[in-house]
């Protein structure tokens, strides 16, 4: 029941990048509407992910995360319905965006800190690689067929498949929530203490794992060389292959690597995961940068696409499920939260800086600096990781 939930969310949530971006081109075509509507978005959702972390960790997980799905159907439901009843307004989207991400900071740890509940330790691994699989299939065909449902329907068709979408995980997380147990929250005097600021609570909690620290530090600034990719990719296409065009085969390849590396974790069998996490964020990214910015080649650029995909699909089922096998069950909400509050904050954080870098300091020196710097991180993360270890 679960997983039939998720997989058709999962198809509605690929669907909703383009579906807003039709919607912001209609309602003004001055090019402010996406980034409005992109910080209301993110702006609610990291000052809120403290509370969604806490709420994890306290309440039925299968009923935050049904309540959560059922605030952002109602946010689109909105939006739908100012397209349908009359001239939508701007503020109309970033109110519904807002509420939105607001929604997504209280689904996102509940979701994470779910499986445990479900899924029994052995079988966490293969739960996540199959999750992972159908979340990238849906990002895959998710863009088409907004596009498909606008072309026909405009933007309240489209909205309406991600509506239906969202009803079907409502309707699956009522029918297992009473099989649920409540988390036992920790109540001591400095947990009380903290969860009166939550999202400072959810970093206290994860400074208590050191090794997860280091990993989620690594993983933050590797998001600079992903924006790197999306940001300077199109530009360098355009430049040095010839024609802009060729990022399609580029993004097309980075789309299916993701799928396939998704689905290869769900098989590995790794006795130190955290240490092949570091290993593969050192080294995935590093070469790929370094190409862009010395040897660009269509075909080399497109096997170290495909593979930095695999890799960091596969550091992300290794990583959930290295967290829901370790990580107590009180204090997983939490721990989601800090993390995912750290690798939100640097996706719009690394769009934002990566171009006037590059425009300042030179794109191959920005790209050099950003791969060197990125293995450098993940060397020194695998030796404090170690010692600590041993220790």
């Amino acid at each position: 029941m679960y997983f039939a939930g998720q997989a058709t969310s999962m198809f509605g949530d690929g669907t909703v990048a383009v579906t807003y971006a039709f919607a912001a081109l209609l309602v003004t075509r001055s090019g402010w509407a996406m980034p409005a509507v992109l910080l209301g978005l993110w702006v609610t959702r990291m000052l809120l992910l403290g509370a969604g972390g806490r709420a994890a960790d306290r309440r039925n997980r299968a009923l935050t995360m049904m309540w959560a799905d059922a605030v952002r159907l109602g946010a689109q439901l909105f939006t739908a319905v100012c397209f349908l009843t009359g001239e939508p307004r701007l503020w109309q989207l970033v109110a519904s965006a807002a509420v939105f991400g607001a929604a997504t900071a209280f689904f996102v740890p509940a979701s994470k800190a779910i499986m445990p509940q479900l899924v029994p330790a052995e079988r966490l691994q293969k739960a996540n690689s199959t999750l992972g699989v159908v979340r990238n299939a849906g990002l895959i065909a998710g863009p088409a067929i907004a596009a498909g449902l606008y072309s026909v329907g405009g933007v309240p068709l489209a909205l309406g498949f991600d509506i239906l979408t969202f009803a079907v995980s409502v309707v699956c997380l009522a029918a297992i929530a009473g099989g649920l147990p409540r988390p036992e929250p920790e109540t001591t005097a400095a947990t009380t203490r903290r969860d009166k600021v939550p999202l400072r609570g959810a970093f206290a909690v994860l400074a208590r794992y050191p090794v997860v620290a280091w990993i989620v530090a690594v993983w933050c600034f590797s998001q600079i060389g992903v924006a790197s990719v999306n940001v300077l990719g199109p530009l360098i296409a355009r430049d040095e292959l010839g024609d802009v065009g060729q990022w399609s085969v580029l993004a097309t390849v980075m789309a299916v690597g993701g799928l396939a590396g998704s689905a290869v974790a769900g098989w590995l069998r790794v006795a130190r995961p955290t240490l092949l996490i570091l290993v593969l964020l050192g080294t995935a990214m590093p070469p790929q940068l370094l190409v862009m910015a010395h040897w660009p080649r269509l075909w080399t650029l497109a096997v170290l696409f495909a593979w930095t995909s695999v890799a960091l699909a596969m550091c992300g089922v290794l990583f959930d499920t290295y967290l829901q096998q370790n990580i107590p069950d009180s204090v997983l909400g939490r721990v989601s939260a800090a993390e995912q509050g750290l690798t939100s904050a640097m996706i719009p954080l690394s769009l934002a800086i990566c171009l006037p870098l590059a425009t300042l300091v030179g794109q191959a020196a920005f790209l050099t600096w950003t791969a060197v710097s990125t293995a450098t991180l993940a060397v020194v993360a695998l030796a404090v990781t170690t010692r600590i270890r041993r220790r």
